[in-house]
């Protein structure tokens, strides 16, 4: 296994000290210190058993961890809302140091199952800002990054933005909750692997332990406190680098890591990594990551951790809602908005393909649906319509391209009496088995790779007599559900048939207005579907249809202010935070140089924008704001930042105004701007917001 179970004389040592001592000091009465002290001494001993290289990485030594952490633990057990007792915690201690799983979870971040012995539930209810799980009723406090506060919730297999919304033992999947396989058992499109496994053949198997190959086709990741050196193509330990010296990844494929107190950061001269020392208290941060042991980064500087850190000021909301209604991004279309006023749609698959059979139920079923209508109906689009599914007794190439699909589509269409007549309302969907790579240009210059780039596509090929035929190519992706990825193209291919590159004049939906671009920039497309794409609650699963589908994008929600990826989630108020942005900046992206509106800062300098915080109906309690650029919301805060960000206070209601610090630390050189995402969390609720940062 990549966690050891060496160094066990330092563990023997460790429990000693616990057990031993006079007579006198086994009597004294226990307080919620010395029960810290037990429990961080047996954490702080596991944690240095299991993987020696990461302790070292964030802890000088024993005592220095045990120091820290038993003092982390006394400020979280009096947080707001904790009622966990000294026989808590040391009932908790007792449990810990048999095994690595507590590693690997508090660790490396895996969603394992907690020993029950260590979950403690507080009186926090939903929704409200926590800095760990025992202030929370239902156990849990979730986080988007690693810093800053969560928020409580129940965990639920249902829509889910980060792992810690799903139940134990289920993976967040494309926006689902869903139960994870265990070792052995089937894998696939919608359904993934337990932590500690993946998905090879359709089938779940172990990470790869130490020496175990990895990096190609036929291998599978590493452990979770493992990496893959790319060099030997072997699972490895890191290696602990000295103080100011380089670090990461090096050109013999081994991963150094930096000692305690400093973190691997770009040299600012050369670019190459090296380790620097963390941040001191009050030193800007942008994650706890970035402060020195002890520290954490909250509200843009590292200080240490409060019990009372994430206690949310008293206001009252405006009782106008929302208190004001801000300029709201809006899809756009071409000059005569094509869309498919009556669609069709025809399902095309391969013989031996078992992966049909329920997915024609689902297209069927899917044009007089509530979601269908709810989806398109403002645009224009009636209830889609279905032909008989057509499979074809072909086995198609392994490697395709977009342009062979569309000769071969066409070819059909002119000799295949099976297909429908091209009348340029109907939809031809085709699914291609698991085994086929498509490749489809993104832009003049960049060609994307189905299940790496991109879940499914629309398109249209024109025919000789110059029809447009509109088409849909589903692969299947073990990370994307089919149905979700099906109704996506399908709304797309009925608001937007005929794709821009083939004339703005005639384009549908297909991007967002100009001082909005950023938002169809960061969806990687401004069609409707994929606006809701990348946010929170963008999938579903539909009790009608019985399957997971896609939202999509409504002007007219957005206009109103109310939650713009409909079918609208029931029963809950639509609340956010909107950065008052008012300078012309110009964005890059695979099309070319955009104006857009932003704010406008040079690198290196700070300018403070402010914030509005809305809700179109009243909340049950404040919710809570962070910032990330695009790069850090995308990895969840494990990226390099291009900014920083600070606040005046980071929570509150609808009304209430945040003063936000922003401070450019380089350049984005993929849009020479750099976006940025400021993201809205209360319990299971959770909204976004884009914005962008240019130089003048």
């Amino acid at each position: 296994m990549g966690l050891r179970a060496g160094l066990g004389l330092l563990w023997v040592v460790g429990a000693a000290a616990l057990g031993c001592g006079s007579s006198a000091a086994e009597e004294a009465p226990l307080t919620l210190e010395t029960a810290c002290h037990a429990l961080s001494q047996a954490e702080c001993s596991a944690f240095l058993r299991c993987s020696p290289e990461h302790f070292s990485s964030r802890f000088a030594s024993l005592d220095s961890c045990v120091l820290l952490r038993a003092g982390d633990c006394a400020t979280r057990r009096a947080a707001p809302g904790s009622t966990v007792t000294p026989e808590q915690v040391r009932a908790c201690a007792a449990t810990r140091g048999a095994g690595c799983e507590q590693v690997l979870r508090e660790q490396f971040g895996v969603n394992l199952p907690a020993d029950p012995a260590c979950v403690w539930q507080g009186t926090l209810p939903d929704g409200e800002a926590c800095i760990d799980s025992s202030q929370c009723a239902a156990g849990t406090c979730s986080f988007f990054s690693n810093g800053g506060c969560g928020t409580c919730l129940t965990r639920a297999d249902d829509s889910c933005f980060v792992g810690s919304e799903c139940l134990p033992g289920s993976r967040c999947s494309a926006g689902l909750c869903v139960v994870a396989g265990k070792k052995g058992e089937a894998c696939g499109q919608d359904q993934p692997c337990q932590p500690q496994l993946f998905c090879r053949a359709s089938q779940c198997e172990e990470l790869g332990e130490v020496g175990a190959p990895c990096g190609t086709a036929d291998s599978g990741p590493c452990l979770a406190d493992l990496f893959c050196n790319r060099v030997s193509g072997l699972c490895e330990h890191s290696t602990l680098a000295s103080p100011d010296s380089s670090c990461g990844v090096q050109e013999s494929g081994t991963n150094l890591l930096c000692p305690a107190g400093a973190q691997c950061r770009p040299d600012a001269e050369s670019g190459s990594m090296r380790c620097v020392p963390s941040g001191l208290e009050g030193e800007l941060c942008t994650a706890d990551a970035d402060c020195s042991p002890g520290l954490g980064c909250a509200e843009g500087s590292c200080v240490p951790l409060r019990a009372d850190r994430c206690t949310a000021s008293a206001t009252l909301p405006s009782e106008t809602y929302p208190a004001r209604l801000p300029s709201v991004p809006q899809a756009v279309a071409g000059v005569f908005s094509a869309v498919l006023s009556a669609p069709r749609a025809v399902l095309v698959s391969f013989a031996g393909d078992s992966a049909v059979a329920p997915l024609a139920p689902f297209v069927e079923a899917l044009g007089s649906s509530t979601y269908w209508a709810a989806a398109t109906a403002e645009y224009g689009v009636a209830a889609l319509t279905t032909a008989p599914p057509i499979v074809v007794n072909e086995r198609p190439p392994s490697e395709l391209t977009d342009a062979e699909i569309q000769t071969w589509l066409l070819d059909k269409l002119a000799h295949d009496a099976r297909f429908p007549k091209n009348d340029g309302s109907t939809v031809y969907v085709v699914l291609y088995p698991p085994n086929v790579r498509i490749s489809f240009p993104l832009s003049a210059s960049d060609t994307g790779h189905s299940c790496v780039d991109f879940g499914g596509y629309h398109s249209s090929a024109v025919t000789e007599d110059g029809t447009n035929t509109p088409y849909a190519v589903l692969p299947q992706c073990a990370y994307a559900s089919l149905t979700t990825t099906t109704a996506h193209e399908l709304v797309e291919a009925a608001t937007d048939p005929y794709p821009p590159s083939l004339s703005l004049t005639s384009a549908g939906y297909y991007s967002v207005d100009t001082p909005h671009y950023v938002w169809a920039m960061t969806a990687g497309g401004g069609e409707l579907a994929d606006l809701c794409d990348w946010q929170p609650w963008g999938a579903y699963r539909d009790a009608e249809l019985g399957a997971a589908v896609a939202r999509s994008w409504s002007n007219a929600a957005m206009a109103r202010f109310h939650q713009p990826c409909v079918p609208a989630r029931s029963a809950t108020a639509y609340f956010n935070s909107v950065p008052r942005l008012d300078n012309s900046v110009t964005l890059r992206d695979a099309v070319g140089s955009r104006h857009t509106r932003g704010v406008s800062i040079r690198v290196g300098e700070s300018r403070t924008v402010l914030v509005d915080l809305l809700s179109d109906a009243p909340t049950l309690g404040p919710w809570r704001v962070s910032a990330y650029d695009l790069d850090q919301f995308r990895s969840h805060g494990h990226t390099e930042p291009t900014l920083r960000f600070g606040f005046d206070k980071q929570s509150g209601v609808n009304g209430d105004v945040l003063e936000m610090t922003i401070t450019v630390l380089k350049q984005d050189p993929n849009y020479l701007a750099e976006p940025f995402v400021l993201v809205s969390r209360r319990g299971h609720d959770t909204n976004v917001w884009l914005g962008v940062v240019g130089q003048p």
